[in-house]
Parts: structure tokens; C-alpha cells; sequence
């Protein structure tokens, strides 16, 4: 697979619903049970609920610099589940079923796939998370 952008949060961006810097952007760990539809896919519940084995917190230190999007690396905290194949960021609302999924991410994520054992877990991105225009 490769990562992508969600259609439908590509429309969020360019309606100005999205801003990386303000918003809680958290990234979930996500099961090879999940199967992602680009073009349909919105939000964090129905998209991807089920098939959650982790959350992060909000990511710290974002910053956009020439359309690319970075962070600092994602930590979760005592991981348990199926195997993580993939990782997905979203946009934290307060409510899952208005908590829009951005981007999906499973090509060159530093620790995936990943089988939990309930240990802490690290996402560490390579140059930047994700090229939100032409890198």
C-alpha cells in the first residue's frame, strides 16, 4: 500500500476546516483488518473505530515548512491488540463520529508493522510525516 491523503479531508484543507499547527492531531494504530477507502472514508468512527488498537496524544511541535508536515514522533502507551500495519492521523473533535481521519500512512513509518505485546510504542517519521503538495 502507500500513503495517501483522504479525498475527503483533502476537501477539509481546502475549505480551510483543517489547521495542522492549531488543531489536536493524533495518530491511531491501525490493524490490518481495516481496509481504507480513500474516496470514502471521513471520519474516525465509522472509518477506523473498530479496527483501533492505539491512539496518541496530540502531536507536539508540528510545523509545516514548503507543503511538507512534521512532528515529533508519536508515543503510545502500553499497546495491545492485532498487529498495527498501519498508521492513521486525524484530527482529535472531542467526538469521534466528527473527528475527521486526514492521511493514512504505512510506506517508510520507522516500527510498522507492528505486533503489540503491551509494551510503550514509537512512531518515528523519516524527513516528515506527510507531503501535503508536491515534496
Amino acid at each position: 500500500m502507500t500513503d495517501f491523503m483522504y479525498s475527503k479531508a483533502k476537501k477539509k484543507f481546502e475549505d480551510g476546516d483543517v489547521d495542522l499547527l492549531v488543531a489536536g492531531i493524533k495518530i491511531a494504530l491501525v490493524a490490518a483488518t481495516y481496509s481504507p477507502s480513500q474516496a470514502n472514508d471521513e471520519f474516525y468512527d465509522p472509518a477506523i473505530v473498530d479496527d483501533v488498537q492505539a491512539d496518541s496524544a496530540n502531536l507536539a511541535n508540528k510545523s509545516t515548512t514548503d507543503g511538507l508536515f512534521d512532528a515529533d514522533p508519536a508515543e503510545f502507551t502500553g499497546v495491545t491488540g492485532d498487529e498495527c500495519t498501519m498508521a492513521v492521523a486525524w484530527l482529535d473533535t472531542g467526538t469521534p463520529a466528527t473527528s475527521p481521519v486526514l492521511f493514512k500512512l504505512d510506506a517508510g513509518v520507522a516500527g510498522l508493522p507492528y505486533m503489540p505485546s503491551g509494551a510503550n510504542v514509537v512512531l518515528n517519521w523519516g524527513a516528515y510525516i506527510f507531503a501535503l503538495a508536491d515534496a
